[in-house]
C-alpha cells in the first residue's frame, strides 16, 4: 500500500512547515474553533500585527483576537 501523496513535501523544511500547520489546525479543533475561520482571521490580521503579540493569534486565544 502506498502512502498518500500529501505526505511528501519535497524537502525537510516543507515537512516541518506542514507539521506546524497541521498542529495549529488540530489545536483549533481541540479548542472548539473552526480551523478555516481561524486561519482566515489570522491571515487577514498578520501583516499588521506586532511581533510581540503573535501569541494572541493562537487558537486558544481567539477571544482576544476578536
Amino acid at each position: 500500500m502506498c502512502p498518500p501523496a500529501y505526505l511528501f513535501f519535497g524537502s525537510d523544511k516543507g515537512g516541518e512547515a506542514a507539521a506546524i500547520i497541521y498542529s495549529l489546525l488540530g489545536t483549533c479543533k481541540l479548542n472548539g474553533v473552526e480551523p478555516e475561520a481561524w486561519l482566515r482571521d489570522v491571515i487577514s490580521k498578520i501583516s499588521d500585527w506586532q511581533s510581540n503579540r503573535v501569541h494572541e493569534l493562537l487558537p486558544w486565544n481567539l477571544s482576544i483576537v476578536k
